[in-house]
Formats: structure tokens, C-alpha cells, sequence
């Protein structure tokens, strides 16, 4: 069944990313941490967070204190090889699920949270306003393409009309032809230097062509909307390998 929901950012101030769904609250920002690992490094931190960190993250969404989390792997584009995403509804204090995720890791794993600080080698944090989410059963989606802008910001009312009208449907289409799992555009809250993005998810790495061509049949090169756009940056990310 198709999901489909509007924010407006004025009320709300961001799955992806992927989203893990929860009856309750609706989600409205994702607090995505990206991180450097060295690939040689990705099973033992995989192994940690998914006997570790997982059951913690599990408690944090019966507590109410999240919405759902993922995590995935890097694919293509970017520079950081693994990414977290906690999702939250309009009463979550991130600040406090940090506090909490961290603090339980390290008392309840000292070995496995001290070892997981030293395969980090570097990391990054934003928050993004989820404004539009169509997920359908895409949650659990084997690929994750987000596409990230530089929108002026007078521009940004005009530029979210264009995907309402135009490229929102087509999407709409390309889910009820199974070739699209599902989307959610993101508005920025909190951190990077774009303001605007859009998660497409599919499962076949082939169709990836076929919804770039609707895509553009929608949105092409000569639509004046284009101009609105100062700079773009494109990211793949898969799901983890099974262990």
C-alpha cells in the first residue's frame, strides 16, 4: 500500500533514506552519521553493530525515544564507506538518543565500543526534514540513490512545486510498475552545504536506468527549472552483505 505524506517545512523547520516503519508517531527527521571505515574493516564493525548496537537501537524504539533506524553500505559516489540513519518524530531529542545509544554500547560492550571508536577514521552528521514520504514496501530496499542540491533559497517554493507536479506522479507510477520501491524528499535541518534532496529506492540494480529515463522524461534538461539548481551531488548505497 502506498504511503504517501506532506510536510511543510514551515511547521517542521529534513531516511532515508530508508525507513524502518513504526505504528505511532510519524516520522518527520532523520539524523544520518556517515562514516570512514577501511573495507578491510566492514565485517567486524557489521558484527558489532548488528550484535551490539542493533539491541540498543531496538530498546530506543520501544521507548518511544525513536521512530526506526538503518543502516547501509557505500556503493558509489561520496567519500565515506558506511551509513547510519536514526529516525525520529517531532518530540525526539537526538541529542538524548545519542547519549543514550552511546552510553548503554559502552557499558554494557567496553571491548566492542572502544574498538568500534578505533575503526572510525573519520565521520560526518546532518539532519534533514522528511517532507514527502511515498515508501510503499520500500523500506528494506536493496539500494538507496539520493540525489543532493544546491537550491537558492528564494528559490526553493518554485523548486519544490516542480517535483510536486511533475516528477512526484511519474515516481508514483514507476512504484505501482514495481520498478521503484519507493522515495522521501528531504529538506535540510542540520549540518553539509546542500539544502534539498530526494532518496529513490529500488531493488534491481537494472532498473536504475529505466527510472533515470522517467525521471528526465519528467524533469529534461531544457525544463526552466534547472536553473533554480546551483550545484548537484549523486550517492549510492546498498544494504549491508548478509554475515
Amino acid at each position: 500500500m502506498l504511503r504517501r505524506v506532506l510536510f511543510f517545512a514551515l511547521l517542521f523547520g529534513a531516511a532515508t533514506a530508508p525507513i524502518v516503519a513504526q505504528e505511532g508517531p510519524t516520522p518527520n527527521r532523520i539524523y544520518i552519521a556517515t562514516y570512514m571505515v577501511n573495507y578491510g574493516n566492514i565485517p567486524e564493525y557489521q558484527e558489532l553493530y548488528e550484535t551490539q548496537g542493533v539491541p540498543i537501537l531496538d530498546e530506543l524504539v520501544e521507548e518511544g525515544m525513536l521512530v526506526g533506524f538503518n543502516f547501509r553500505m557505500h556503493h558509489t559516489g561520496g567519500e565515506y564507506t558506511l551509513r547510519e540513519g536514526l529516525i525520529g518524530d517531532p518530540d525526539t531529542d537526538f541529542d538524548a538518543v545519542w547519549a543514550a545509544y552511546n552510553g548503554r554500547w559502552e557499558e554494557r560492550h567496553p571491548a566492542g565500543f572502544e574498538r568500534l571508536g578505533a575503526i572510525i577514521d573519520a565521520h560526518e552528521d546532518e539532519v534533514w526534514n522528511l517532507e514527502v514520504l511515498n515508501l510503499g514496501d520500500g523500506g528494506g530496499a536493496q539500494y538507496l540513490y539520493e540525489i543532493y542540491w544546491q537550491v537558492n533559497f528564494n528559490d526553493l517554493d518554485a523548486w519544490t512545486r516542480v517535483w510536486e507536479e511533475e516528477v512526484f506522479p511519474i515516481m508514483d507510477g514507476l512504484i505501482e510498475q514495481g520498478l521503484l520501491s519507493g522515495y522521501v524528499q528531504q529538506g535540510h535541518n542540520t549540518g553539509g552545504r546542500f539544502n534539498t534532496k530526494v532518496a529513490m529506492l529500488y531493488d534491481e540494480w537494472d532498473d536504475l536506468d529505466e527510472i533515470e529515463a522517467a525521471f528526465f522524461s519528467a524533469l529534461a534538461l531544457d525544463n526552466p527549472a534547472w536553473a533554480y539548481v546551483q550545484s548537484h551531488k549523486d550517492e549510492l548505497w546498498q544494504n549491508l552483505p548478509p554475515r
